[in-house]
């Protein structure tokens, strides 16, 4: 079968996308290792903007037009085509419902959580920290509103790293590993050896 142009047009988008990505991926490591003092609002920035531009590239409605054409292309269903068209259609539905402007707040605000953090571990003042750790969790919950759940917000935002699964499957898995791992820190802080 030959590939659709449509299925061409996806991958070279994808390809983009990851390229965008990527580079932000490279900023925030950077951010948070060799990042010069006062650097850290611009490069909040830089992240942001990279961050709006490839979400934007992704849920434009000619992506899916795009994934609509190749649905119906008749590819295998256990194709690497099938997959990914698969892989792109949950993401697409999910991320089409955030704003580009929402991403790009998030993300800005991350960016300046990120550098509020490293300060306050090392003066040991989580309250400066705290504002900023408030509004991730707002800017969170708009997120889970926005994805939509049934019954637990953090539905929404487990879903993107395990689709399909729920918290209420994790929490005896959770339950089960408290109980044994409570019991195992006043030991560990028996036999540890302290920092040289």
């Amino acid at each position: 079968m030959e590939v659709p142009a449509a299925y061409q047009q996806l991958v070279a988008r994808a390809k983009e996308i990851t390229l965008i990505r990527s580079t932000s991926q490279v900023l925030q490591w950077d951010e948070q290792t060799y990042l010069p003092d006062g650097a850290a609002a611009f490069r909040a920035e830089q992240i942001s903007y990279l961050e709006g531009k490839a979400h934007g590239l992704f849920t434009e409605p000619a992506v899916g037009d795009w994934l609509k054409a190749c649905e119906n292309a008749g590819f295998a269903p256990d194709s690497d085509e099938a997959a990914n068209i698969r892989e792109w259609r949950r993401d697409y539905d999910r991320l089409t419902k955030l704003p580009v402007e929402f991403v790009e707040r998030f993300e800005l605000a991350a960016a300046h959580a990120r550098e509020a953090w490293k300060a306050a571990r090392q003066t040991d003042r989580f309250a400066d920290f705290a504002p900023h750790l408030q509004t991730i969790v707002t800017l969170s919950r708009e997120k889970a509103d926005r994805f939509g759940y049934e019954d637990c917000r953090y539905d929404a935002l487990l879903s993107q790293f395990e689709p399909g699964a729920k918290t209420a499957e994790l929490r005896p898995v959770f339950a089960e590993l408290r109980e044994a791992l409570v019991g195992l820190v006043p030991q560990i802080g028996q036999t540890s050896n302290p920092d040289p």
